[in-house]
């Protein structure tokens, strides 16, 4: 069976990199108290990677809210958790905080 381009070896160091560098945001996180442990980079581009994919009417308000679900749900259990941002999920909404999509 022939490999496909995309599971080419050429592409490897550009995949390791690419989760590398939101393992370390979320180790820097974490070492602050504003993280939990326990999510990888990988797991955390697979859930926006879902966001992404989102093309049915009023697609950009979900993503927001989805959004805003998943970065609650990093924080939830860390050692600082609340203490810096105090705002609610809804709050941020308001303000119209939009994520690059």
């Amino acid at each position: 069976m022939a490999k496909s381009a995309l599971n080419s070896s050429a592409f490897d160091d550009t995949r390791n990199e690419r989760e590398r560098a939101p393992d370390e945001l979320l180790a820097a996180g974490v070492a602050h108290g504003l993280v939990r442990r326990g999510t990888s980079g990988r797991t955390v581009l697979r859930a926006l990677g879902g966001i992404c994919g989102l093309r049915a009417h009023g697609w950009k308000d979900d993503a927001v809210r989805i959004a805003t679900l998943l970065y609650d749900g990093l924080r939830y259990g860390a050692v600082g958790h609340g203490q810096l941002d105090r705002d609610t999920s809804e709050q941020r909404h308001q303000r119209q905080v939009t994520p690059v999509v």
